[in-house]
């Protein structure tokens, strides 16, 4: 069913299928994207899972479809097959591959077809028996290599057997929790040396849906599509995110389509093509791909479940830099654009005040520009965090930043130095535009704070003018013995020049106005260096402070 495909660029490519004209014997159109996830969404009987089912009827090969209807409980003892028959009995219900997934389903009788989205699916049994089977026939293949080899040249073999991966995956999701392969199942352990072990059939609802998935998802074949019909189904809130966003990372070569009906969970897929089912009459569906520059319908965020995380009002779009940056360092949070940065100071302060959402913690985050330290003092209490330099492009200008990137580049600290020469000098050009425009700005906020009360028109006259002539002189004083001393920080400070960032791309061997965007690239990728990347912004940028902290 996927077309899994490599670009010249070296871009992995997935393909899936959609009805064409909408309806359900339409012929199909293809669709490629460049990120392993497909969000189906919309309300409660909109016709989402019916959708999902015509995918697997229409493409069952190399399909794998876990129902929302999915059956977690788990046999004592499991009945072992060979690894060729257990995989088919787990995506087909049947010892033999088939050219349908029919014999999961139920017959519906009177209406003379199978129940695809209404019947219960039962294949936990032979999903564990296809990864011990899977394991045993990985071991079995270690062991041949290993009896004309020496065993320190296979350590990394030892720790990809299929046992090993699962067990890596499920601590990641569960750190509290070890699991083991023993005979014919799974055992878990509440702490891995204390021997206290227990059979997977005993785990809690959530850990036998996890185990389930991650099972299913470290067994299927190479290019596999899985469509995932309510992926948060019996899991937690706090662990749904990491479950699949882990899945999805040891199963690169595969595309999950989840069906959803819940906001936060498709919020979480930034990057992933949107399709919002509107309805379905039973032949037609109605459906629409929503681009991924736009917001969500005002109609559908009515229609589906709320957000129930942290919120982080941010500036600009869903297509600017703030909102494609912020998304990627702060996942934990629904992060909302607002436009411009008193829309942003506006809505953290009523979303604050709001008493039916005490449950909920809600922030804002905007540039530095020209405030002054009291400003910054007051707008932190509100719980508005201001960013330590004037602009979020100078983020990407902060010396570690540009330290981590030049070095995943393979270039060396002096072209971060040389950037860093280049900034300096252009802050030495700009200095005397940017004195004008942070005195326009303080001299506007010292206006307005300016106490006029039983004073003649010549007294305020005077006061303007001396209090206009402080303030230019302190800020001139203050640029000049920035740019003498060429403090770069202080400079990242004041300098507002979104076109600085776009123009040192070159320095480091990019194409013009490339550098931020690859940067973004990379914080999304699972490239080690994204961690890097994320703690050197991270490192700058203010922690939020909870309700409870703030006056």
């Amino acid at each position: 069913m996927l077309d899994f495909m490599v670009s010249k660029t070296g871009i992995k490519t997935y393909a899936y299928y959609l009805p064409s004209s909408a309806e359900e014997d339409a012929s199909e159109s293809v669709h490629e994207t460049t990120v392993n996830s497909v969000i189906i969404i919309g309300a409660n009987g909109a016709g989402k899972s019916r959708l999902g089912a015509w995918i697997e009827q229409k493409h069952p090969q190399n399909l794998q479809r876990i129902s929302a209807l999915r059956n977690l409980s788990l046999s004592h003892d499991i009945q072992l097959y060979p690894f060729s028959v257990a995989i088919n009995k787990m995506m087909y219900g049947s010892n033999t591959k088939e050219k349908t997934h029919n014999s999961l389903y139920e017959w519906e009788t009177a209406e003379r077809k199978y129940r695809y989205t209404n019947s219960p699916v039962s294949n936990f049994d032979s999903t564990i028996a296809a990864i011990i089977a899977r394991d045993n026939d990985d071991n079995r293949q270690l062991v041949r290599k290993m009896q004309s080899g020496n065993l320190s040249e296979f350590s990394d073999e030892i720790a990809s057997t299929t046992e090993k991966r699962l067990q890596k995956l499920f601590s990641r999701v569960f750190p509290h929790r070890s699991i083991s392969f023993k005979e014919n199942t799974v055992f878990a352990s509440g702490d891995i040396s204390s021997g206290d072990d227990y059979n997977s059939c005993e785990m809690s609802d959530g850990e036998r849906a996890g185990l389930y998935v991650m099972a299913q998802a470290l067994c299927l074949p190479e290019g596999s599509t899985v469509i995932v019909d309510e992926p948060e189904l019996h899991l937690h809130p706090a662990i749904i995110t990491s479950l699949w966003q882990e899945i999805e990372k040891e199963r690169v070569d595969c595309l999950f389509i989840f069906i959803t009906h819940s906001m936060e969970f498709a919020e979480y897929h930034t990057d992933s093509d949107r399709i919002w089912v509107k309805s379905y009459d039973g032949k037609t569906w109605q459906y629409e791909i929503i681009p991924k520059d736009q917001e969500m319908p005002s109609a559908l965020q009515l229609e589906v479940l709320g957000s129930r995380r942290s919120v982080l009002f941010v500036e600009g779009t869903r297509t600017s830099l703030d909102y494609r940056l912020y998304s990627l360092l702060f996942p934990e949070y629904l992060v909302v654009p607002c436009g411009s940065c008193q829309k942003v100071i506006e809505q953290t302060i009523s979303f604050r005040n709001n008493s039916n959402l005490h449950h909920v913690e809600v922030y804002g985050l905007i540039d530095r520009d020209r405030r002054s330290q009291g400003q910054l003092e007051e707008l932190r209490m509100r719980g508005i965090n201001v960013l330590p330099v004037a602009e979020v492009e100078n983020l990407f200008l902060l010396d570690e930043v540009m330290q981590v990137f030049a070095g995943h580049m393979g270039q060396s600290a002096e072209v971060v130095a040389y950037a860093q020469h280049f900034v300096v000098d252009e802050f030495i050009k700009e200095k005397e535009r940017l004195e004008r425009e942070a005195c326009r700005d303080a001299i506007k906020d010292f206006l307005i704070g300016l106490d006029v009360s039983g004073k003649s028109s010549d007294e305020i006259a005077n006061m303007v003018r001396d209090g206009s002539a402080e303030i230019q002189k302190k800020i001139c004083e203050c640029f000049s013995a920035i740019g003498k001393k060429k403090d770069y920080v202080q400079i990242l400070e004041i300098l507002n020049d979104k076109s600085i960032v776009k123009r040192i791309s070159s320095l480091f061997g990019l194409s013009k106005n490339s550098y931020c965007s690859q940067i973004i690239l990379l914080l999304g990728s699972q490239n080690p260096i994204s961690d890097n990347l994320k703690e050197a912004f991270l490192s700058s940028i203010p922690k939020f402070y909870a309700k409870s902290s703030a006056v």
